[in-house]
């Protein structure tokens, strides 16, 4: 199984963790990691923003409205990479 897509999720703490994913798979059952790639609790229970990049397609899916949020970018810096699909 291919894991093609990033989701990274906003927690009620205002910490963003990101895990690799693919279509169809079960949010509550995911390892989530922080910026320094070390393994934290997933959010299944509590409150919690998602968005989602899927890297075949290079585009971002949000389920909410931020206009002012440069999503790509935050992807490079959280991900320290120039190209979302070079990760």
């Amino acid at each position: 199984m291919a894991y093609n897509e990033i989701l990274f999720v906003k927690l009620e703490n205002c910490k963003i963790y990101h895990t690799f994913t693919y279509s169809g798979a079960a949010v509550p059952g995911m390892q989530f990691f922080d910026i320094e790639g070390k393994p934290v609790s997933n959010p299944h229970g509590r409150r919690c923003k998602k968005s989602l990049y899927v890297i075949p397609e290079q585009k971002w899916y949000l389920p909410y409205n931020l206009p002012h949020l440069d999503w790509e970018f935050l992807g490079r810096l959280y991900l320290g990479v120039k190209n979302m699909s070079e990760h």
